[in-house]
């Protein structure tokens, strides 16, 4: 008879296999660059823009501790679960979207939500038939300067900034000039093509990237196309 192996036992003999054969391990769903710059870190100070359901917040929680976490969403029906996960006095939430402006702003609600965007995703190309089809809902959001987000929050040095917007980091990033200058290491989402309209790409990010005094540590492979095409990336930066 078989016995199945406890979660955690099977955990800690992954975790050796993959060390013993060289093989990278993390135990959370981050990139394996990330974690091994942070495993043995102090609590961090942690930026999250489209923090969806929080799970990057929590993966960085169980790794090293958060000592302040902003966390920021648009969409509301997210936004009632992050405040039920997130209740202590150490985390931030923000309803809204970002950019280099304040105001109300047209936000594209998809289908598959986590392809939801301040820009019309590219539904017609043949990369993105796998996704599914349906008609993209049009509400209107809050939209706020990261920046004054993270002055609001009081952060004076942040450790590690997630962008994860859909195609809308350069102007995330554009809204943000102050808060780059005081932050270490930032991953985030890129796309090799343009899948949404007027999106930013890999190499327009690198470039916004390198001239803020960042240098590219790693590319995590994160959506590939019907044909196996890579499409998006993370793309995990660190200051020079």
């Amino acid at each position: 008879m078989i016995f199945p192996l406890p979660k955690k036992t099977k955990e800690k003999l992954k975790q050796w296999l993959c060390r013993r054969w060289d093989v990278p391990y993390c135990p959370e769903e981050i990139p394996f660059a990330l974690y091994r710059l942070i495993e043995k870190s102090p609590p961090l100070r942690v930026v999250d823009v489209g923090a969806h359901r929080g799970g990057f917040m929590k993966s960085i929680s169980r790794i090293c501790g958060v000592s302040n976490g902003i966390l920021v969403e648009a969409l509301p029906f997210k936004i009632e679960w992050l405040r039920r996960d997130f209740p202590s006095k150490e985390y931030t939430i923000f309803a809204c979207a970002v950019a280099d402006r304040e105001g109300t702003i047209e936000f594209n609600l998809n289908p598959m939500s986590d392809t939801s965007s301040l820009l019309r995703l590219r539904q017609e190309m043949p990369e993105l038939s796998a996704l599914p089809e349906g008609h993209s809902e049009k509400i209107q959001v809050d939209c706020k300067k990261l920046d004054d987000l993270v002055a609001r929050a009081g952060m004076d040095r942040v450790d590690l900034l997630k962008i994860d917007v859909q195609g809308a980091e350069a102007m995330a990033f554009a809204g943000a000039r102050e808060t780059l200058e005081k932050t270490t290491l930032i991953l985030t989402e890129v796309s090799l093509k343009p899948l949404y309209d007027d999106s930013a790409t890999f190499f327009d990010i690198y470039h916004l990237m390198t001239a803020a005094g960042f240098k590219l540590l790693d590319l995590n492979p994160e959506f590939r196309g019907p044909d196996g095409e890579l499409l998006q990336c993370d793309a995990l930066f660190q200051r020079k």
